[in-house]
């Protein structure tokens, strides 16, 4: 869809208020064109009434002048042609209006010579003066008539050409465009209504369900880093219940070995050949349930297909589904006995996400609703998910943005509380998550708010604080906050 018609209802109401006029014109522009047509249709009868009295008139002169019947000299003769002078004369040439011919008329004093013989009583030469006169009157009439009309028929081509404009071009456009608004708008309901079925199934978190939902948009991987029984494993399934997403759990122990993720080739007696078996990545969504509890081989096999979308068996590289999202959970409490994950893992994690307690109106929302659980129920396709997906991608960010975000990762780096600051993957994630969020909130555009929403659950476990930080007690969330009110956001209008 075109960035400029982003789906929102404002845009609708605008897209139908267009349309609503676009149609009122040509209807406007049909009536007017078909006055127009009957005006000239009388302007033609008129026209042809008065071309017909010009020919009974000068049949009426002619018969005058015959019935004189006498000889007349030549010095009479020129007095006579001088009562109608040939400069005087009017000529209508032949033309065409609407289908209808207005026949060529000439009548002057010199086309009088020929009757001059027949000129009988000086009573008979004044009646076919007065008749040739009434002649001219009338030729002069139709000449006037002949230009309204012309005048019309330019009106109706002109008004045909807006009123085809409107039928042919505009009207149709706004029809797709109003067509195209409400689907954009129906997907964007039944997203909503994902986001609303899965805060049904995980009460009181809707800020930490929202950046989930954003971060599946940017197409990023999710670490849900919170102690057990907050809603971890709940909120990864409701997902990709509500997304009709093919899931995978694996609920890592010591002994998972990385075979059991990506898969492996067994020999086959039957064809003689080793065949490949695929393992748990191969599916769209992988919850990876207690990720710090096994080992660090094991924890590695992610590292290719979180990145990369395949995994390498035998040599072999075999495409993982799309979408592909990792939801991974961990505790940071009792650690003893597990392997937390290493740097390079970690930053492999679009977002890291804490669901935390719930208020105590919450957690009694939760206790009565124990025996009337509603199942979450599939509501956007994984085609319209993907399609979701490059929407989002495609939000316009401004030159001014890039420039803050680079600022911000900068000031991760350089900052004397942090000793390894915000990776250029994760500057990349800053604005994937941010177009997201715009995308969520019906923007065709990001602005500076939608950064500094989700900076925190972007770069809070990629950067490393110092010993410094440590012993000042301060945490990550301090940190990032301090960086972002000191960085200046740019103001866009």
């Amino acid at each position: 869809m075109d960035p400029n018609t982003f789906p929102t209802k404002g845009n609708l109401i605008l897209a139908k208020n267009s349309l609503a006029l676009s149609e009122q014109g040509y209807d406007l522009m049909d009536k007017k064109r078909n006055i127009l047509i009957r005006e000239l249709m009388e302007l033609i009868d008129q026209a042809t009434d008065i071309q017909k009295e010009i020919d009974e008139t000068f049949t009426e002169a002619y018969l005058a002048l015959q019935k004189a019947n006498i000889q007349m000299g030549i010095h009479e003769v020129e007095s006579l042609s001088q009562s109608v002078p040939a400069e005087e004369s009017i000529t209508i040439k032949r033309r065409s209006v609407m289908g209808t011919e207005i026949p060529k008329v000439e009548y002057s004093g010199e086309a009088l010579k020929p009757y001059y013989p027949f000129f009988g009583t000086k009573m008979s030469l004044d009646e076919a003066c007065e008749k040739f006169q009434k002649v001219k009157e009338l030729t002069i009439r139709l000449a006037e008539i002949e230009t309204s009309a012309y005048r019309l028929a330019y009106n109706i081509k002109k008004t045909q050409k807006r009123a085809n404009a409107l039928q042919n071009i505009t009207i149709p456009k706004y029809k797709t465009l109003v067509s195209s608004i409400q689907g954009a708008l129906e997907e964007k309901e039944r997203e909503e209504f994902t986001r609303l079925k899965v805060i049904k199934a995980i009460i009181g978190k809707d800020e930490c369900i929202s950046k989930a939902v954003a971060a599946i948009l940017a197409g990023g991987h999710i670490l849900l880093n919170d102690i057990p029984g907050v809603g971890k494993t709940t909120l990864a399934m409701a997902l990709a219940k509500s997304m009709s997403l093919s899931q995978n759990r694996v609920q890592f122990t010591p002994d998972v070995l990385p075979s059991d993720l990506t898969g492996f080739s067994m020999y086959q007696k039957d064809s003689g050949a080793f065949v490949y078996q695929p393992g748990s990545v191969m599916c769209n969504l992988l919850l990876a349930d207690e990720i710090n509890r096994t080992s660090p081989k094991t924890q590695s096999a992610l590292l290719e297909v979180m990145e990369e979308r395949k995994v390498t068996v035998d040599g072999i590289a075999h495409e993982v589904p799309s979408p592909f999202i990792v939801i991974a959970t961990q505790n940071p409490f009792g650690s003893a006995g597990t392997w937390m994950l290493p740097e390079a893992q970690l930053d492999r994690f679009m977002v890291c996400l804490k669901l935390g307690y719930p208020e105590m109106e919450e957690e009694i929302h939760i206790l009565k609703g124990m025996q009337d659980k509603e199942p979450v129920n599939a509501v956007v396709s994984k085609e319209e998910l993907v399609q979701m997906q490059k929407e989002a991608g495609a939000v316009f960010v401004h030159d001014e943005l890039y420039q803050y975000v680079g600022n911000l990762a900068d000031r991760t780096r350089n900052h004397p509380m942090i000793d390894l600051g915000l990776s250029p993957r994760g500057t990349m994630y800053v604005l994937q998550m941010a177009k997201a969020v715009a995308f969520l909130r019906q923007r065709p555009f990001v602005v500076p708010e939608d950064v500094k929403d989700i900076f925190y659950a972007v770069c809070a476990h990629r950067i490393i604080l110092s010993t410094k930080a440590r012993v000042a007690h301060m945490d990550e969330e301090q940190i990032l906050s301090d960086i972002l009110r000191h960085v200046s956001a740019p103001k866009i209008l």
